[in-house]
């Protein structure tokens, strides 16, 4: 796992090169097919969608149109939540999955999520913005 920034990157560098390389090394179920998507908004903030299809992951520079979940945040609140301590029980949980252990983090996620979208009502609250 590559090792997490010790210093804040910009939002581009951090989703379309650290994501990516933490992904990879990732176990992701063949059975696993959901798009989530990012938007930072703010000076270098932007859109992103991350996809977790047939074992792999790709993470776009594009609209989160056909996302099931879009996180919503400043970049100053993104910032301080990965490198300043803030977030609350979001930043712990970002922080835990992206500073090393937390593979099953991400994999509970991942299942949780999974079992709430076979369920129609539930993907109408995912499809919600936060």
């Amino acid at each position: 796992m590559p090792d997490f920034p010790t210093e804040p990157v910009s939002p581009a560098q951090f989703m379309e090169e650290f994501v990516p390389a933490m992904m990879a090394e990732a176990t992701i179920p063949d059975d696993t097919e959901v798009t989530l998507g990012i938007r930072l908004e703010g000076e270098e903030g932007g859109e992103w969608t991350v996809s977790l299809a047939e074992g792999h992951v790709a993470v776009e520079k594009e609209a989160r149109d056909q996302a099931v979940l879009t996180l919503v945040q400043s970049v100053e609140d993104w910032r301080g939540a990965l490198w300043e301590g803030r977030g609350g029980v979001f930043g712990q949980q970002a922080t835990a999955l992206f500073s090393g252990g937390g593979e099953s983090v991400a994999c509970e996620l991942l299942e949780e999520l999974d079992e709430e979208l076979r369920e129609p009502f539930a993907l109408k609250v995912f499809r919600r913005e936060f």
